[in-house]
């Protein structure tokens, strides 16, 4: 730069910069998490985040996945928008529908992952986490074995069995039957 100043008409000033150069494959999972509330056991909840290559080259998605930590609880049910050669273009995007069917009434969580394919190896590229809980009602019997030991013919013997509701909702029970032992038990 030059002015008119006598003592100083030339000062350099150092430019820098950082250019926005390609950012190559880059995926972006949203929402970051899904919760799923309480779901009634038998029944199932579902809900869904969107994959979006937010770089500036293809993508190869290699698969989408659910951590093996994750309930069994939680599926992957459908992949839509996503193309049979599973690249994923810049500015381009697909769905992923999560399942949630809760099988024991507690609270469950997982992870779903994002893998896509960097020098022939997989890499996670992004992942959502995903929470629920199941709600209603559960039998629990304790003991769940009940030994008589020898029984002397003509004599009798009593073992004491509870049963309770350890679920979340209201449990009716409506018959208490012998599992194939026979009449020698009331």
């Amino acid at each position: 730069m030059t002015s008119d100043d006598a003592k100083h008409p030339r000062q350099d000033i150092d430019l820098t910069a950082n250019p926005a150069g390609p950012t190559g494959c880059s995926i972006e999972a949203v929402p970051a998490s899904l919760n799923f509330g309480l779901v009634a056991l038998g029944s199932g909840k579902a809900l869904t985040y969107t994959v979006t290559n937010v770089g500036d080259a293809n993508c190869f998605i290699q698969a989408n996945k659910l951590d093996p930590l994750s309930s069994r609880s939680f599926l992957i049910n459908k992949v839509t928008g996503l193309n049979f050669t599973q690249f994923l273009l810049p500015n381009s995007k697909y769905t992923v529908e999560i399942l949630y069917s809760p099988r024991v009434p507690q609270t469950e969580s997982g992870k779903a992952i994002v893998e896509i394919q960097v020098n022939f190896q997989p890499k996670v590229a992004a992942s959502v986490t995903l929470s629920g809980g199941g709600i209603g009602p559960k039998l629990c019997v304790n003991p769940t074995n009940v030994d008589f030991g020898i029984v002397n013919v003509g004599s009798t013997a009593t073992q004491q069995v509870e049963a309770q509701n350890c679920g979340t909702t209201d449990l009716t029970v409506n018959t208490v039957f012998e599992n194939g032992l026979g009449s020698s038990f009331r």
